[in-house]
Order: structure tokens, then C-alpha cells, then sequence
């Protein structure tokens, strides 16, 4: 499958933008008689600098126009190229549009579609948007771009209305132009750092996108809620203002909970999965709800400091670091955790908040995902890989020895080999 980036149009790309809507309205404007004139002024709307494209092999195959409004962005038209249908680039570029409304603080996107339609109609109800009103063939849809939720902790927000959907990141192009991106997502209290083994291993042949979730490392700031859908969203937001199209994917613990969702419901954007001890989305761990709980109430009566104590003393996926300090970089992983915010411990959804159930889009899974586990992994996170492994067509399973809760960063020496090993049958298996 192509690969493909999105990038905001410059004033060069007006015959190319026009182009390519011209042939995505050629079928609709062949049988629609009061259909407006869809790729007029390109060079104007380029100008106004709200005109994203989707490329695929250095050709625009793909639009996206914002018009920001008084109390709304408006979507004022988006379309893919007929050749390029089915890669994901129209779902990537409305995740886009909601992106940018939050960016740019509107609570609200709207827009107008054709009662002629009615594909878009369906299309625009399966990912959240609300039919307003009808004028004649007009459409009018609209959709929130911003959720609420927080808690208050000695009389201060803890957080804020504003849902954030672009987590900031780091990318590292040390590899040929051209080469394959992974995304690293790492877990609660980490951030990017936990990665910097992997870094070390697969930079020379891999472009590396290291993306820190709200609430963490250069997210800190970023605001809640927090929780699996939220992080997924955030990761898609990233890759969306880095332009990366498809991506290899590797993540720990929620990360990995989030990138699996962020899967089922965009699986175009990910040639592979793997997945360090993850969550299931939607399915709360109670080991790990439990310990949340506890922190949660230490933050409020001792404050951060004492919170991140004990979810390094008493938590147990941190067991084989304690007991192998110096073989498993205990003091560097303290260090992190040191540096992590601890917002998203004040927000009590952070695992349990409630998601629509997965199994069916788990179970029609294309993309090839290897599932990573210590050999001395909770029991819980266990029973998680073996519910994923069974639900997930092909799924593969890998045991480090001698690993506990992360063992990418406790053995990286014994976990790089084996997503090398995986990473590399790919292209193999594809072409059988």
C-alpha cells in the first residue's frame, strides 16, 4: 500500500489542488445539476492559509479547506482523488480538521454536504457528526470539537475544557529518506526517554517518531481529560502535524492500549503493531485502577512528590527494576518518573473511563501486531495478551526472559532482536 503524507499547501499548488478536486467531484457533478463549483479560487484558499493536501508519491491526492467562522471552523470542502480511495487519507484528514479547531479554540466544526449525497451523509454519522438542519438539497452537519471533564484539587483546576488531540513529539531522521517511520509511545509517568535503547537500535534504518502523550514529558502542559480514547486521539493528532501517512507502531503499557484503539479505528494508518504488556481499551485492569486510585488520593493529601514515591515503590510492573537496579537502569527510570507532571493521575478515567467495546474491530484486525510480555509480567497483564492474542487475526506472542513490566527498557538487549526479527518478516509475508 502507498504511503502518504499530509502538509499544508503552499501557493505552488493551486493547479494540483485543483486537479485533484476536479476529479473527486467529476462522478457527483455528472448527475448532480445544482452542485456549486467545487475547485474554484484554489489559489485564493491557499492563500488564506487554511488548505491542507494529502500526498501520495509526490502527488495530491488528497484536500482539506478550513474557513474559521465567528463561533465555528467551518469544513468547507474536503475530497480524495478516486485513484486513492480506500488508503485512509479521508478519514486522516477530517482527524486533521478536529485537530485544528482545537488548535485554533473553536468548540464546533461545521459543514454542508448535498442531500444527493447520501454516502457522505452515512460517512459523517459514523465518525460523530450531527445532521443540524436541511435547506432545500443542503445538509448541515455539525460536531463538538472540544470535551469537558475535570477535577479541582485544593481549589484549582486540575483540568481543562479543552480536549487536546495533538500530543507534541521528537522525530529522529538519521535513516535514508524514504525509509519506514515507527511511532514509540510509552506508558503513565514515563515519556519519550523510555525509548532511548530502541533509538540507539533502529534509528539507522528507521525514521523514529517519539511522540510524549498529554500530561508527559513535552506534553506536560498539555491538557485533560486523559484516558485511552483521549491519548489515542493524541497520537493521531501527532502523526497528522508530523505528515506521517503509514507507520510501523510500538508502544508500552497505555501507550500500546492506545495506539491498539487508535488501530481498530484507523488500521490504513499502521503496517504493524507491537505492544509491551498492553491494556485492553475499554476493559479496566484492577491491579492497575487499584494503584491509580491510591495515588490519585496521595496526590490530593501529600501532593506530587509522595504520589510518584509510591507508584515507584509499591508499583508492581516496576518489581524487576527494584530488584536489579543496576542491570535494569533503575535509577534512570526514577529520574523520568521524577520529571512526569502527574496530572493525569488527578483524572479518575484515566482506565477506566468507559469506551465502546472493540472485540469486533480486534477481530477484523489486518494489521500483522506482536505482543510483548516480561517473563515476569503480572498476571493481569497476562491474561490481557492472551483476550488480545485470541481476539486478533494472526496475532503474535513474545516472552522476554527474565523481563518484568517493561522489558524494552529493562533488557533492551533481548527485546530489540525480537521486534527486529518481526519488523523484517513483514515485507516477506506481505508478498506471499
Amino acid at each position: 500500500m502507498p504511503d502518504w503524507a499530509l502538509r499544508r499547501a503552499a501557493p505552488g499548488d493551486a493547479v494540483a489542488m485543483a486537479a485533484c478536486l476536479e476529479a473527486a467531484y467529476a462522478e457527483a457533478a455528472a448527475r448532480i445539476a445544482d452542485l456549486p463549483p467545487m475547485a474554484e479560487d484554489c489559489a485564493g484558499e491557499i492563500a488564506r492559509g487554511q488548505v491542507w493536501l494529502a500526498e501520495v508519491a509526490g502527488a495530491v491526492a488528497g484536500v482539506l479547506v478550513l474557513a474559521p467562522a465567528e463561533d465555528c471552523l467551518r469544513l468547507a470542502n474536503v475530497a480524495v482523488h478516486p485513484a486513492r480511495r480506500g488508503l485512509g487519507l479521508g478519514r486522516a484528514l477530517l482527524d486533521l480538521a478536529e485537530s485544528e479547531a482545537r488548535r485554533q479554540g473553536f468548540a464546533e466544526l461545521r459543514l454542508t454536504t448535498h442531500a444527493e449525497m447520501p454516502e457522505n451523509v452515512r460517512l459523517y454519522r459514523r465518525l460523530g457528526w450531527q445532521e443540524s438542519g436541511r435547506s432545500g438539497t443542503k445538509v448541515f452537519m455539525a460536531k463538538p470539537a472540544v470535551d469537558s471533564g475535570g477535577e479541582s484539587v485544593a481549589g484549582e483546576s486540575a483540568m481543562t475544557e479543552a480536549r487536546q488531540t495533538a500530543a507534541r513529539y521528537q522525530t529522529v531522521e538519521r535513516a535514508p529518506p524514504g525509509a519506514p517511520w515507527i511511532a514509540l509511545v510509552h506508558g503513565v509517568s514515563q515519556d519519550h526517554r523510555v525509548f532511548d535503547r530502541q533509538v540507539e537500535a533502529f534509528a539507522p534504518d528507521h525514521r523514529l517518531i517519539l511522540i510524549d502523550l498529554p500530561g508527559h514529558g513535552l506534553s506536560s502542559d498539555l491538557p485533560g481529560p486523559y484516558g485511552v480514547q483521549e491519548y489515542a486521539d493524541s497520537i493521531a493528532g501527532a502523526l497528522a502535524a508530523a505528515g506521517i501517512g503509514r507507520t510501523h507502531f510500538w508502544g508500552t503499557h497505555i501507550g500500546a492500549g492506545a495506539g491498539l484503539l487508535l488501530a481498530c479505528q484507523t488500521p490504513d494508518r499502521f503496517e504493524s503493531l507491537v505492544l509491551e504488556a498492553p491494556v485492553f481499551p475499554g476493559r479496566p485492569i484492577p491491579v492497575v485502577a487499584e494503584m491509580l486510585a491510591k495515588v490519585s488520593e496521595i496526590v490530593r493529601a501529600e501532593g506530587f512528590p509522595a504520589a510518584r514515591e509510591t507508584w515507584w515503590r509499591e508499583g508492581r510492573w516496576f518489581d524487576v527494576m527494584r530488584a536489579h537496579p543496576e542491570a535494569c537502569r533503575a535509577a534512570e527510570q526514577q529520574a523520568i518518573i521524577a520529571d512526569f507532571s502527574g496530572k493525569p493521575l488527578l483524572d479518575s478515567g484515566l482506565v477506566t473511563r468507559p469506551i465502546a467495546a472493540i472485540d469486533e474491530a480486534l477481530k477484523a484486525l489486518t494489521v500483522p501486531t506482536l505482543i510483548v510480555n516480561g517473563e515476569h509480567d503480572l498476571p493481569a497483564f497476562f491474561e490481557v495478551a492472551e483476550a488480545l492474542g485470541a481476539l486478533i487475526p494472526g496475532c503474535r506472542r513474545a516472552v522476554i526472559e527474565g523481563g518484568g513490566g517493561f522489558p524494552l527498557w529493562e533488557y533492551p538487549d533481548r527485546v530489540n532482536p525480537v521486534v527486529r526479527a518481526f519488523l523484517d518478516a513483514l515485507p516477506a509475508e506481505a508478498g506471499a
